[in-house]
């Protein structure tokens, strides 16, 4: 949330149409462009797709490249899913003609719009905003966070098998 609250207040983003946004819904494209708007930036309602429900092999979406092919945005928000946002991100790097900006925001815009937990900038500073979505929907993250302690458990073993 840092680096993308840092990058929103760039100043070239206000003078030119440069953003394009890759959304889950509908109701995020507006969420998204209401608050991007509100910060100045200069968007269209034309810089936003919603991304259809992506196969679990092969992303292709010929649609995405030729809408990307004729705006050109210099940065690409891609605000889907991990897993998923990667693996686009990598499908447009090599089917664009040319290099824009691609940055995985994930949940990101929907942190600082409001639409998902409501994380206090302190919050995220301190590296709280884990915290903060297991208040707000424990049954989704708390069970995330905790297999994801088998990581820990991982890493400590194999810190093992390199001395």
């Amino acid at each position: 949330m840092k680096f993308l609250r840092s990058f929103l207040k760039e100043d070239e983003l206000r003078k030119k149409n440069l953003l394009f946004l890759i959304n889950p819904s509908e109701t995020d494209n507006t969420i998204n462009h209401n608050y991007l708007c509100g910060l100045g930036i200069k968007i269209t309602a034309q810089d936003h797709y919603v991304a259809p429900i992506y196969s679990k092999e092969d992303i292709i979406d010929k649609e995405l490249v030729r809408i990307l092919e004729v705006r050109r945005p210099k940065y690409i928000l891609i605000n889907i899913g991990g897993g998923v946002q990667e693996r686009l991100g990598y499908y447009l790097k090599i089917a664009l003609s040319y290099k824009p900006g691609i940055i995985c925001t994930g949940a990101a815009v929907s942190f600082l719009t409001g639409n998902q937990a409501s994380i206090p900038r302190w919050a995220d500073d301190y590296y709280f905003g884990w915290l903060f979505r297991c208040i707000d929907n424990p049954k989704l993250y708390v069970p995330r966070y905790i297999s994801g302690l088998k990581l820990t458990y991982v890493m400590f073993n194999f810190r093992k098998l390199t001395k």
